[in-house]
């Protein structure tokens, strides 16, 4: 959210030393952020998900692709009829909400650690006994 809203914002530098060095930095931000999401996605499928893991793991790769495309166009569409600026705040807007309404699922009680069992971490089949 940091580096999309810095996108947004960084129209108004005019030195363009620092332009290039803050889209530099807001750059590799973005790609450290969604790296981090990418990596926490693919350790945590098999933990949720452990008899399905593979088609989980498809379905992320498939929306992740989709929006890859689809964000385009639709960033593509917002700058031409709002401007430059709105489509990096939109996103950072819907982010935010996305968050607060995560976080509302996330305050739900844990299980007791009686009923609470350790799934494997590897998506690899285990060798038979």
């Amino acid at each position: 959210m940091l580096s999309t809203t810095g996108f947004g914002a960084i129209i108004h530098i005019s030195d363009p030393k620092t332009f290039l060095l803050l889209a530099m930095l807001l750059r590799f931000v973005a790609g450290f952020a969604a790296g981090g999401v990418c990596t926490l996605i693919c350790s945590l499928l098999p933990v949720f998900y452990p008899d399905s893991v593979i088609e989980k793991f498809a379905y992320f790769e498939i929306t992740f692709s989709c929006s890859t495309i689809g964000g385009t166009c639709l960033g593509a569409l917002l700058f031409k009829y709002v401007g430059y600026q709105w489509p990096f705040y939109i996103l950072a807007m819907f982010c935010l909400l996305v968050g607060y309404f995560l976080s509302l699922l996330s305050l739900d009680s844990p299980p007791s650690s009686s009923s609470q069992t350790c799934p494997p971490l590897c998506i690899l089949p285990r060798p038979k006994k």
